[in-house]
């Protein structure tokens, strides 16, 4: 056969084998998969596509198997990834899509009403009618309205503006959106210039009857309206007429003022409230009346203010150890502490409150006012500041023109996720047109004073109007800046064109630091003014709170100072002590050599040696005996030493005494023998320099002729001088030529 003829017949025969292999296996599966088959269906499993699509790839060929598992895997994955997903945060969270519901109306909106020509500022908010339940936000919007322009602010604030001169009602929808779905509100009616009906009042009250002079005492009132509730007044005469607004919204309302009686004993005060609704209908409580009590009762100021929080209860006299204590930082910070304000009715005055972030993360800022919400508008009040970044928020405090003149306490509240800061307001109102003003002045001495010291104030009153001569009341008072009275006096005065007043309080010592007012009011009839000045109330330093908060550290201080004062006298003892023992030891080595005790003496010098941690040699005390011979001469030589160094002594006394005095007539003479030289030496200058010599003459004649070189030639020559003013060096030269010649 040929080649390719066997090749072919080799792969025929190995193709059959194959197909007879594959046939055997084929066999063998199917009686498995009967076996198979017939156990699911003996214990009960049915038989659907799921299991019919395992047997299948389980009985699949090797190809067919593969291909499968690979869509098995794919379709697997894919499932997964469509059923978990994983949050930003690392949280699995089930993927199972839910459906958007729309935005919840939870409650009807209530009818709106105001009077012609004015606005309704601030209605309501939409975000309490609405919510999301996927938490989402939402928008608003509103059915169209004639005559009737409307503005939706932050967190769905309500304003309506109606045209002017228009009266009547119009209705208005409004829609929540959450970007899906929507949902309405109800229909709201807006009424303009139709309420004439006016709110209703009932059971005024207060709820003490007992009341004594700085008594707190909470007045009260409830409302009722036909449309809506707006805003009150409460009046209250204490000698003069003083006012305090407040608002309050729905159909049904109570008007509440917490206040502090400042009138003296057995003096009457009047109070009433005043209410408005949104159409400025307005309505008034009967005139109350009642008599301060002649019994003075102990009363505390309250611990915190009705608009801030003031959560220092304890004593309040500052100790040392307080002082040094770490303040609670917060991560803003604000350029002011308080507003001061002062106002005339239809006024306005502006300031900037100025924010910085402090800390290291962005921070959400509310700001919120309270109490004096009619008087005060801020150019923002929510906002966000990144690290380092700072907000400049401007605030108009206005006087409305029917403000009632008098003092009106309130706050401002700024407030982040976790730090809050309460900035306290006080805000006088005077009326547009005086009949004579109060101007309140602290002399810059009692600009901060201490607790329990006196603060001085002058007061001032001037007639405007040059009216006619009056008794003027004036009363004062030492405030806080939340409107808590701490000291009050009234007086009446003689009022001509003007008046000059210097009056005091003494601050409590019990009183916390902090900013405070001294307050005055004057008044005539109807006629009221008034005006107030700041000052601060410094640190009190106790030392009696000192000691209290101290005692252990006192206690830890004195001991140690104790314990080193006994270690420094234990020491300086043992020194005392370790010498007196030096001392007699060497006495005692002494005594041992004057009686021949040479062994003991050997044995004391080592043992002193060796205590005092020198060391001895080993010479010593290998060779004892050459040790003891050298103590012997050693001794011996100094007891003869010393007796003829007093021979000595004795005997040369005496001459001693002679060498002394040769000494001193050395001395005497040496001072003589310079006397006489000098003496020589002037002599013999005297006799060179007389007029008489010629050598002198000849000197002078030489020096003129030097000068006169020196003038022609312009060429300086030195001729130092001794002290006398004489010709010194050149003098000499000249001098030495002179004596040569006449030897010559």
């Amino acid at each position: 056969m040929r080649r390719g003829e066997r090749g072919q017949e080799k792969r025929r025969k190995r193709g059959k084998a194959r197909e007879k292999k594959e046939r055997k296996k084929r066999r063998a599966w199917g009686k498995k998969n009967k076996q198979i088959k017939h156990n699911l269906n003996t214990a009960g499993f049915p038989r659907n596509k799921v299991f019919k699509l395992c047997l299948g790839i389980i009985y699949m060929e090797k190809k067919s198997v593969v291909i499968t598992m690979a869509f098995f895997v794919f379709f697997m994955f894919f499932g997964l990834v469509s059923v978990f997903a994983f949050n930003e945060s690392g949280e699995i969270y089930v993927g199972v899509e839910v459906v958007n519901s729309p935005p919840s109306f939870l409650s009807l909106i209530p009818n709106q009403s105001w009077a012609m020509n004015t606005n309704l500022t601030g209605a309501f908010l939409l975000d309490d009618y609405f919510s999301d339940a996927e938490g989402e936000v939402l928008n608003y919007s509103y059915s169209g309205v004639d005559n009737i322009s409307l503005v939706i602010g932050e967190f769905g604030n309500v304003s309506f503006y109606s045209d002017f001169g228009f009266e009547g009602i119009r209705n208005i929808t409004f829609y929540a959106s959450d970007g899906v779905g929507n949902s309405s509100s109800n229909v709201v009616y807006l009424k303009v210039g139709l309420d004439k009906e006016s709110p209703q009042w009932q059971n005024a009250s207060k709820d003490k009857s007992d009341i004594s002079q700085n008594d707190f005492v909470n007045f009260s009132a409830y409302w009722s309206d036909n449309e809506a509730l707006s805003s009150f007044i409460f009046s209250i005469y204490q000698g003069s007429w003083v006012n305090y607004s407040d608002t309050f919204s729905g159909v049904n309302n109570i008007s509440l003022r917490n206040f502090q009686i400042s009138a003296p004993p057995s003096s009457m005060v009047s109070w009433f409230f005043c209410g408005y609704d949104t159409s400025d209908n307005m309505n008034c409580t009967d005139v109350e009346n009642f008599s301060v009590s002649s019994s003075q009762t102990s009363t505390s100021n309250p611990s915190s203010s009705s608009y801030g929080d003031d959560d220092d209860d304890s004593e309040s006299s500052t100790s040392m150890f307080d002082i040094f204590k770490t303040k609670e930082t917060k991560r803003f910070e604000l350029n002011v502490d308080s507003f001061k304000i002062s106002l005339k009715q239809g006024h306005t005055e502006t300031r900037i409150l100025e924010i910085i972030n402090t800390g290291n993360t962005e921070l959400n800022f509310d700001l919120t006012v309270f109490g004096v919400t009619d008087f005060v508008k801020l150019s923002d009040s929510s906002f966000k500041l990144q690290p380092g970044e700072k907000k400049r928020v401007t605030i108009d405090f206005s006087a409305f023109s029917r403000a009632f003149p008098g003092q009106y306490f309130g706050e401002l509240e700024v407030r982040t996720d976790s730090d809050h800061s309460s900035i306290p307001i006080v805000i006088d109102v005077n009326f547009l047109d005086l009949e004579f003003e109060v101007d309140v002045d602290i002399p810059d001495k009692y600009d901060r004073v201490r607790a329990g010291k006196i603060v001085f104030a002058d007061i001032k009153i001037l007639n405007v109007k040059d009216i006619s001569s009056l008794n003027v009341t004036l009363y004062t008072a030492l405030k806080d800046f939340y409107g808590n009275i701490y000291d009050s006096k009234q007086e009446v005065v003689f009022l001509t064109s003007s008046l000059d007043l210097v009056s005091n309080f003494t601050i409590p010592k019990d009183v916390k630091e902090g900013n405070y007012l001294f307050y005055a009011r004057a008044s005539s009839g109807e006629i009221v003014a008034l005006d107030s000045d700041e000052f601060e109330v410094g640190v009190r330093v106790s030392f009696a709170a000192f000691l209290r908060s101290s005692f252990v550290f006192i206690m830890i201080f004195l001991f140690s100072v104790f314990t080193l004062v006994l270690i420094s006298k234990y020491r300086q003892e043992k020194q005392k002590e370790k010498i007196l023992s030096l001392y007699m030891t060497l006495t005692q080595l002494k005594e041992f050599v004057k009686q021949g005790r040479y062994d003991d003496a050997i044995d004391l010098y080592v043992r002193l040696k060796t205590n005092y941690g020198e060391i001895v040699s080993n010479d010593v005390l290998e060779d004892r005996e050459r040790f003891k011979e050298e103590i012997k001469k050693l001794s011996s030589k100094i007891n003869v030493d010393r007796k003829n160094v007093l021979q000595k002594t004795k005997g040369d006394e005496g001459a001693v005494t002679k060498d002394k005095n040769m000494i001193q007539d050395t001395k005497k003479d040496k001072k003589d023998l310079g006397k006489i030289r000098k003496k020589n030496i002037e002599n013999k200058k005297a006799k060179i320099f007389s007029e008489d010599n010629d050598e002198s003459k000849e000197l002078k004649n030489i020096v003129e002729d030097v000068k006169k070189k020196q003038k022609q030639e312009g060429v300086k020559i030195k001729i130092s001088k001794d002290k006398d003013g004489k010709v010194l060096e050149e003098k000499r030269k000249i001098i030495k030529k002179i004596e040569k010649k006449k030897v010559a």
